[in-house]
């Protein structure tokens, strides 16, 4: 039998609770055992459109948003078990007006176990202005990575752990038709939403995998079952998912912000590679397995361009009209022993982990001995050098570039750069700074496969470049789709216009070089003028061949 005193303390908890309620939220729901609202306080009508007296005896499922039933529920499931909520965004529908969505905050008393407490606010400030996010749209692993790091920084993700899930569209296939699979991911979205930190601490990832961040409270074979549970209700005969799932704890206390979104970052691609055989348990083990990884591949890479194993090979760019060669353009290779290699993967690589600049200026240092050599070239022929989007941007790889150039000097009438938009320049104003002051020291400046990026136009309109190499995509276009000429006529024009020469990229027939002539593109460089070589020297272009009919121009 409950006493008088206890009845006060009862009481006086439940004040306090609502003195606390009150103090970051605007609106106090009870709730029964059934979901039934039996008290309700606050800025009722501003939070909800209507007084506290109309909603009483209106079941809690009356008033949430249709496409958040599903989260909601799995709410109420987490809070039975953790015992507290904090503010998860949910859509609401009032009696009367507009759905809106408002932060929940919920919590069980050990007094009174059959009641539920919810504690709602409207969306403010920074949470208001930001647009809503779709869960079940696929992002990238740097994003999602953004978004947990600053979850885990901001101190809501303390004691939490990531799990990720492997569902990827391939295992879906197998049990469901791809537009019912789609529907189904989305309903797998709302069930992790209600699970995860601040309601949007999950993410479906663009490698098929999907990611959560939780208190803890979930495991991988509970969710597991879960999904099962929620796919026979979209189809009782479909075949079981078999899903992978792997948990880290987040220990991110020794951890920078850039040290925590690169162990975010290589957990997650090492799940996608390595699914329930992922043996982190930690993001701190994660980032120190990350950091070995990547130091033993950048010391392969200075390994790579140091010494001889790097060598350069030399293609001529031809001066259509005239035809002679104009210069020569000197492409990295790695020496394996056996063969010269591109380096398109080490390039990936260093632009990924800022080591580029150490492959340009070791490309750079071979060139000048090149030149002042004429090794491999004849006396007086130019080359050009390609620089990293990368490389522009740092105040210490051109300081000491500038340095070296200044050394030689009476070699630089010799020298062009090819700018490359591998990786995209945000400072285009610094760029041009470098830019003109190559120019002024009398080396060429040229844009590298114009139109392969989205940064193309505004780098012809910001840089004050001297040639324009159009990627060779738009060169093939041109014999096979109606708006491929037009395209390349423009360009030419616009180049023209603004005092630049332009350079046409893959050129392996007659065909095409006789177009590049008619659309005014002075300049060509492809396998129809010459391979690359290591020894150019002896190099001499064979007769201009006469025109013949060119290709028919097919729509596309």
């Amino acid at each position: 039998m409950t006493t008088n005193e206890e009845i006060e303390r009862l009481k006086a908890q439940r004040s306090r609770f609502i003195a606390f309620a009150f103090a970051g939220n605007d609106v106090l729901v009870e709730l029964d055992s059934d979901g039934v609202i039996c008290y309700c306080a606050g800025t009722v009508d501003s939070v909800l459109g209507c007084d506290a007296k109309t909603l009483r005896r209106t079941p809690i499922h009356d008033l949430i948003g249709d496409r958040d039933i599903l989260t909601f529920d799995e709410m109420m499931v987490r809070l039975r078990r953790t015992g507290r909520l904090d503010r998860i965004p949910l859509r609401f529908k009032p009696p009367e007006g507009n759905e809106r969505r408002l932060t929940v905050s919920a919590i069980i008393l050990p007094e009174t176990p059959n009641a539920t407490y919810l504690a709602l606010s409207p969306l403010r400030g920074r949470e208001a202005l930001e647009p809503e996010e779709d869960v079940s749209e696929t992002v990238s692993v740097e994003d999602f990575a953004h978004r947990l790091s600053e979850k885990i920084r901001g101190g809501s993700a303390d004691d939490s752990q990531l799990t990720l899930l492997d569902l990827t569209p391939d295992k879906l296939a197998d049990s469901l038709p791809a537009e019912r699979a789609e529907q189904f991911m989305g309903s797998v979205m709302d069930y992790l939403r209600a699970w995860s930190v601040d309601g949007d601490g999950v993410g479906r990832l663009e490698d098929g995998s999907v990611g959560v961040l939780h208190d803890g409270a979930l495991n991988g074979d509970e969710i597991s079952q879960k999904l099962n549970d929620m796919l026979s209700v979209f189809d009782p005969a479909a075949k079981p998912l078999e899903i992978n799932a792997a948990t880290v704890a987040i220990d991110a206390d020794e951890l920078s912000e850039d040290d925590l979104s690169k162990a975010l970052v290589y957990t997650m691609n090492s799940f996608a590679k390595q699914g329930a055989d992922l043996e982190l348990d930690s993001l701190s083990a994660g980032y120190k397995q990350a950091m070995e990884e990547t130091l033993g591949k950048v010391a392969t890479f200075r390994r790579a361009v140091g010494g001889e194993n790097l060598a350069l090979v030399f293609q001529p760019i031809v001066d259509i009209a005239s035809w002679q060669v104009h210069h020569y353009e000197a492409l990295a290779r790695i020496n394996n022993g056996e063969k010269l290699i591109p380096p398109a993967r080490l390039i990936g690589f260093a632009e990924e982990f800022g080591v580029v600049e150490e492959m340009d200026m070791a490309v750079m240092k071979k060139a000048f001995s090149i030149l002042t050599t004429n090794r491999g070239i004849r006396s007086g022929a130019r080359l050009a050098v390609n620089l990293s989007g990368r490389s522009m941007q740092s105040n210490a790889f051109i300081a000491d570039l500038f340095k070296m150039m200044k050394e030689h000097e009476h070699l630089l009438p010799r020298l062009l750069f090819e700018v490359t938009e591998s990786h995209e320049m945000t400072d285009l104003p610094r760029a041009n700074q470098v830019i003109r002051k190559f120019r002024s020291m009398g080396c060429g400046v040229c844009i590298d496969d114009f139109g392969a990026g989205a940064a193309a136009f505004p780098y012809l309109k910001a840089l004050e470049v001297d040639y324009v190499k159009i990627d060779g995509s738009y060169i093939r276009d041109a014999f096979h789709t109606r708006h491929g000429r037009p395209f390349l006529r423009a360009i030419s024009g616009l180049c023209r216009d603004l005092g630049m020469q332009c350079i046409g990229e893959m050129v392996e027939d007659a065909d095409t070089m006789w177009l590049l002539r008619e659309l005014g593109i002075g300049y060509g460089q492809g396998w129809f003028f010459g391979k690359p070589a290591q020894d150019v020297s002896k190099f001499s272009l064979s007769g201009q061949p006469g025109r013949s009919s060119q290709r028919v121009v097919t729509a596309g």
